[in-house]
């Protein structure tokens, strides 16, 4: 199943109707906008906090570095190409990120200036992960399930596994890549043996970027609405939640408790161990991006070109802040700002009045 970009569901109208959002915009706090710079592209990754610098890669082939308290750039990297994947990756002073020709970079974090590009001759769309010195990047149909390169280099190492779909989301520890891809199957592989050590399939697309992984367990969410929990070690399922509307973003966990946005406009907490509800936030429109947690505080874009701080552990909103543009990317929170990339803009928000 081919990846879904901003656009494509922006004109795919997952909308909702329009009763009941008096009850999400009571209350409302607007926050002071920090910083706001124009792109030229739109901002097709989460923009990536590491230390001083905030980093976002935008599909007319450009990645930016800014200077987090203030939106100064500091340095672009024209890598010429798209980009495809929801997340970058930092390391050792490097920014890692691929394009859509099968290009993945490895850029000084410092100057902009380009250490490595390794052509993997397919487009590619999971993120770059960097573990131990090796960077993973999704497979494709009957080639790799995932290929692994010298992250000082970019030099082919090996690959891991095979997949009977082309790779959409990937998480990796210390020991196991875990691969969901195009046909709904999620697979887990040995990195030592690059066997695969067991696979589970999923009765519709898998949504967003990572399995986040927390208590022994594999958590993801799929188009069919179903969030599922599977034992990390066997791919045994432990439960599965039925949210009755789409997931297109990973869910993330904090604590003892999973947060995942829905195309009807819902974010849902989760309890980890059973699924079970725990509250219900409703957005003004569909939520199709990933949601941040800090300090007690759930950020989350929904696609009414609105952020929302929202109180862990109740789902009551604290504020509202009107962003002037949708998003579908995860919000990145520092210590007193919130990064988000909308249609051609980055943003910085004001964690606080």
């Amino acid at each position: 199943m081919p990846h879904t970009t901003r656009r494509e569901l922006l004109a795919a109208g997952v909308s909702v109707a329009a009763s009941g959002l008096a009850g999400c915009l009571s209350g409302v706090l607007e926050r002071r906008e920090r910083w706001s710079y124009t792109t030229d592209g739109d901002p097709f990754t989460a923009p990536t906090l590491d230390g001083p610098r905030l980093y976002a890669g935008c599909d007319d082939g450009v990645l930016y570095a800014f200077r987090a308290d203030s939106g100064t750039v500091e340095w672009r990297y024209q890598f010429g190409e798209p980009v495809r994947s929801r997340r970058l990756s930092t390391a050792d002073g490097l920014v890692y990120l691929t394009d859509h020709s099968g290009g993945v970079h490895a850029v000084d974090a410092a100057s902009g200036e380009r250490r490595w590009r390794t052509s993997l001759d397919r487009p590619l769309v999971t993120p770059p992960v960097v573990v131990d010195g090796t960077v993973y990047v999704g497979g494709h149909r009957d080639t790799a399930g995932v290929y692994r390169l010298d992250a000082a280099t970019g030099d082919r190492l090996d690959t891991v596994g095979s997949l009977s779909g082309n790779a959409l989301v990937l998480t990796v520890d210390e020991a196991t890549a875990y691969v969901g891809d195009t046909d709904g199957v999620v697979s887990a592989f040995d990195l030592e043996s690059r066997a695969r050590t067991w696979r589970y399939r999923v009765t519709s697309a898998i949504g967003g970027t990572d399995f986040p992984l927390s208590n022994g367990r594999l958590y993801f969410g799929d188009r069919s609405g179903a969030i599922t929990a599977v034992d990390a070690t066997t791919g045994t399922r432990q439960w599965e939640t039925d949210l009755e509307s789409p997931v297109f973003a990973s869910p993330t966990v904090a604590g003892d408790t999973l947060y995942v946005g829905t195309a009807d406009r819902h974010l849902y907490a989760l309890a980890d161990t059973d699924g079970r509800r725990r509250w219900q936030f409703d957005a003004q429109r569909e939520i199709t991006g990933s949601a941040s947690v800090r300090d007690g505080v759930v950020y989350v874009a929904d696609q009414y070109n609105s952020l929302y701080a929202v109180a862990a552990e109740s789902g009551t909103q604290h504020w509202r802040f009107e962003l002037g543009a949708p998003t579908v990317t995860k919000p990145t929170v520092g210590s007193n700002s919130v990064y988000v990339g909308t249609g051609w803009s980055v943003q910085a928000v004001s964690r606080t009045l």
